[in-house]
């Protein structure tokens, strides 16, 4: 009757002309065979485990021996054979974010998703069927690391994406189909959940962790586990797949073609790669990686990679051209927190050489090296005594360029407003240029701010011995007004705050010459005892 009731035109589906009662125990059988997982052999799962497991063993071998985050080695092979690195990507490499996902870091990695691509692969590979395993693990991992691209600039690796799209996958399954699933499949829905909670603490807790990956992994699951059916699909919630098997299974196998043609076009042009990874010596690896960050600068990952070795052996000057080969501002807060730390290294290296050249005389030197610390930091107290030193020697060592050593104070005083060092310097500077009332000025601002860090951490590394500078560029402001008892006054501050202090001597005693001390009259000598034995008489007279 069902059947001469139905539309003409319309083609129906079998199970139409059955009654629900009927559907329903029927999809109650399907799935009580379903449940008797350890009877079915997850092919798919166990392929896919031995597929990464392998590409890690290779890793390790072209690695020297070496799977560990922590050398170098490791995250070259890594970088050469496909991870997401986000400056290469965005120079065309997107085949890179299919390939990322069946690379590891480390040992460790590969074993915790070894373990989650066993549980969740299994589950989803009974539910869900062989070729939709495959292509929600492949979808899944490309829609992670595309969402991981666009919304972070760390370099990330790893299978984690594509099993977290199993897992959405899953979760949207089991919610769905909660009221037919037999007792034991039910129960796995709040362990999902409990999974699914621990991962985003984790996510949250472990820096290392690619949280966005994470996230465009699940939600790709979720959504491609609500428009495919599940494995003998119950045609009592819908008659077809929303999204159907040969479009999704052609569209996962054109991207890992996609992937394995890209990394096969670019691995001659990393060679040098793989050359560092398996070299011993820093030097040598440290060589050979410049010169491929030379050929290739936009690749800002290698370039700050390379930076950091040359740091730590001591070359600085090579290290210095080698930032400068950046494109742009490619140093600036666009990168991750990571590499933006090596730059600071680096920055800080560079104070730290400028105020040595500058105590040896090597004023030139200080200069360039003030200046590269400047342009490579983005911490504004770095960045602030880094101008504060390059407008302190034009202005007081060489006395030259004094509109610079302007430019240059101010900047600093506009990052560190509340600095009496800077404040200082800036009134040092107008002082050479003879604006000496703004001199005043500043200086008694640097006075005052002074008083207010008196009990600060600034004034206890500066030390009361280089904060007696302050009252003597006092005084020499003053004593150029032509106010001599300020100026005086000023000196004297200056020399209780530190002894000795030849300067704020000499000027105290320019200024205030001692005065000489009263000649006092003498009196009439007093007679003599005349009972005084002659020779002594003799000795005192």
């Amino acid at each position: 009757m069902a059947l001469a009731e139905s539309k003409p035109g319309k083609a129906m589906h079998p199970t139409e002309a059955r009654p629900a009662a009927t559907q329903e125990a029927e999809a109650e059988v399907i799935y009580q065979r379903l449940d008797d997982l350890p009877r079915r052999t997850p092919v798919v799962t166990f392929a896919l485990v031995a597929l990464i497991s392998a590409i890690a063993g290779l890793q390790y071998f072209l690695a020297g021996g070496h799977l560990d985050g922590s050398d170098p080695a490791a995250g070259f092979v890594g970088w050469a054979l496909g991870a997401k690195v986000p400056s290469l990507v965005a120079q065309g490499e997107w085949w890179r974010l299919v390939t990322a996902s069946f690379l590891h870091a480390t040992w460790l990695h590969l074993s915790l998703n070894v373990f989650g691509l066993l549980f969740l692969g299994w589950m989803t590979e009974s539910y869900f069927g062989r070729m939709r395993t495959v292509l929600i693990f492949v979808l899944t991992a490309v829609c992670g690391t595309a969402v991981s691209y666009a919304l972070t600039p760390r370099v990330s690796l790893g299978a984690s994406t594509g099993i977290m799209g199993l897992f959405g996958a899953l979760v949207v399954h089991h919610f769905e189909n909660r009221r037919i699933l037999p007792e034991r499949s039910r129960q796995i829905y709040p362990v999902l959940l409990v999974m699914l909670f621990v991962q985003v603490v984790v996510d949250r807790v472990v820096p290392r962790t690619d949280a966005f990956a994470h996230l465009g992994g699940l939600a790709g699951g979720m959504l491609l586990g609500g428009l495919m059916e599940g494995r003998l699909a119950w045609s009592h919630f819908r008659s077809r797949e929303w999204l159907p098997l040969p479009i999704t299974l052609a569209a996962s196998v054109g991207l890992i073609g996609y992937g394995i043609f890209g990394l096969a076009t670019t691995l001659p042009q990393r060679a040098d790669l793989f050359r560092a990874a398996r070299t011993s010596d820093p030097t040598v690896q440290a060589d050979i990686l410049q010169r491929v960050a030379e050929r290739n600068p936009r690749f800002t990952e290698l370039t700050l990679q390379v930076v950091e070795m040359l740091r730590q052996q001591g070359r600085h000057d090579e290290a210095a051209r080698l930032i400068q080969k950046l494109p742009g501002r490619a140093q600036g807060a666009s990168l991750p927190q990571e590499q933006q730390g090596k730059l600071e290294q680096v920055a800080t290296d560079f104070v730290e050489r400028g105020k040595r050249a500058m105590d040896q005389g090597r004023f030139e030197e200080a200069l360039i090296d003030f200046r590269r610390a400047g342009v490579l930091s983005s911490d504004p107290s770095l960045r602030s005594t880094a101008y504060n030193d390059h407008a302190w020697v034009l202005a007081e060592h060489l006395r030259r360029d004094l509109a610079e050593a302007e430019r240059y104070a101010i900047s600093a005083a506009i990052l560190a407003p509340k600095s009496s060092v800077i404040a200082d310097t800036v009134a040092w500077v107008y002082y050479r240029q003879g604006r000496y009332k703004e001199a005043l000025f500043r200086q008694l601002e640097a006075m005052k701010l002074a008083e207010a860090e008196a009990s600060g951490f600034q004034r206890r590394a500066m030390g009361s011995a280089e904060a007696a500078e302050l009252p003597y560029h006092l005084g020499v402001i003053y004593e150029k007004l032509g106010r001599r008892g300020e100026a005086v006054a000023a000196y004297n501050r200056a020399c209780e705050m530190r002894r000795p202090y030849p300067e704020a001597e000499t000027g105290i005693s320019r200024l205030a010459p001692p005065t000489p001390a009263p000649v006092v009259p003498l009196g009439p000598r007093p007679p003599l005892d005349p009972n005084l034995d002659p020779a002594i008489r003799r000795g005192i007279l």
